[in-house]
């Protein structure tokens, strides 16, 4: 039953429709997909559920046939051969424990196959955002550029052309060079990203639509919500290899009880010829028999009892160190997303105000040949402003998409109603 259930909870994945930039879900569902390192995980998954019927599965018996050398006198003739069919049978019980290891092995390698794609979800997502950001800022430089540009024309075609708009000019096209460089610098960074997210979807073919999708504003009602790490699957996993140490101390119990045997033994006999009228002449035999095994040599199931006591308290202890490491990061990342929604607040009321002065300092520049400095001084901190605000935004939402990997958040949201009841029944 848990085979079938398993089959279909996997293949009736429903992913979650959460808050994302227009397109992410597709992604992140062709990650789900695709992702070659999760097909393996998978792969493993399967060869674990198929553990189950073997667990459960009875000894094969065994047939064995023997042939009298020396035949063996009897009063009814001469036994010739023997056939034996033997079946051995474990201590009651043995078997459901066997299957409750199996089944429990099964269920933490799935609850770590649903962390594995957890972890793609926020490697998709986290690259996403990078590419957003270097094509945000590729637009952004440019349209300095054009600035700049437009800035040098209205110089250069001035009558009361001197040294000091000689200067100007320079000065201009110093700064278009360096534009120029960042804008390059910035294209050369793109080929790496985007193979990054090629491979992590599994798909060469794959391009972002930069036309529909960008950085949105940081959501202020993410910031208050309450987080909690138990939702993480690794928790689940770590509680399922503790139910397997529990049912294996169990089995070693079972072990150490006698094994039971049923055996047939059917004889074949030979008629004697100097007794035709004999009453069951060459008449054959046939022996059932009972087997019991006596396991009188304890040492291995004590080791196997002290073993599963070893593997509990290990997952004890790596229950505890996953607390701490997850609520680590999780504090770190609630103080990063809120840092990058305090940055964005404030750079977003910054660069209009500096903007605005920019234009002002432009005007005069453009009527008094003076402080073209100040005016560029100003036009590079708009761009900066700007480009803190981007990064703010990127900060915010790979914050939250790695709060949500730490949480368990895509894991509690792609299963069906359904599936999510048999789960919590499990």
């Amino acid at each position: 039953m848990l085979l079938k259930v398993l089959i279909c909870l996997t293949f009736t994945l429903s992913y979650p429709m959460l808050a994302y930039p227009e397109g992410l879900n597709d992604y992140l569902k062709k990650a789900a997909m695709n992702n070659p390192g999760l097909k393996a995980e998978y792969k493993e998954f399967e060869q674990a559920m198929l553990e189950l019927p073997k667990a459960k599965s009875w000894h094969d018996p065994k047939l064995s046939f023997g042939y009298f050398i020396d035949p063996v006198e009897t009063r009814v003739g001469a036994q010739r051969a023997s056939l034996f069919l033997s079946q051995t049978f474990p201590w009651f019980g043995t078997f459901s424990i066997k299957g409750d290891v199996a089944e429990e092995k099964a269920l933490a390698l799935f609850e770590k196959f649903i962390q594995s794609r957890n972890e793609v979800f926020f490697k998709v997502k986290k690259v996403y955002y990078e590419l957003l950001k270097l094509h945000q800022t590729i637009i952004f430089q440019k349209q300095q550029l054009e600035i700049y540009n437009d800035i040098l024309k209205l110089v250069s075609n001035k009558d009361d052309y001197g040294k000091e708009q000689q200067l100007d000019i320079l000065r201009i096209q110093l700064k278009i060079d360096e534009l120029l460089t960042q804008i390059k610098d910035n294209e050369n960074k793109r080929p790496s990203l985007h193979f990054a997210f090629m491979c992590l979807l599994n798909d060469k073919k794959i391009k972002i639509n930069y036309d529909e999708n960008h950085l949105e504003k940081p959501d202020s009602t993410l910031i208050n919500q309450i987080y909690t790490i138990q939702g993480n699957p690794m928790f689940s996993m770590i509680e399922h290899q503790e139910n397997k140490a529990k049912a294996l101390k169990k089995l070693a119990v079972k072990n150490g009880l006698p094994d039971l045997g049923i055996s047939f033994a059917y004889i074949f006999t030979e008629k004697r010829e100097d007794a035709p009228n004999l009453e069951h002449n060459g008449r054959d035999a046939i022996l059932p028999m009972l087997s019991l095994s006596i396991p009188i040599y304890r040492k291995k199931y004590k080791a196997q009892k002290k073993q599963a006591d070893l593997m509990f308290d290990q997952w004890k202890l790596e229950k505890k160190d996953l607390m701490n490491r997850l609520n680590t990061k999780k504090y770190r990342c609630i103080y990063e997303i809120n840092s990058a929604w305090d940055n964005f607040r404030l750079y977003s009321k910054k660069y209009p105000a500096v903007m605005n002065m920019a234009k002002l300092q432009k005007e005069l520049y453009l009527n008094s040949n003076q402080n073209y400095i100040e005016w560029q001084r100003l036009q590079e901190k708009a761009l900066e402003y700007l480009l803190y605000e981007l990064k703010a935004r990127k900060m915010f939402w790979t914050c939250h998409a790695e709060i949500q990997f730490l949480t368990g958040h895509d894991s509690s949201k792609f299963l069906s109603e359904e599936q999510i009841n048999w789960q919590q029944k499990k």
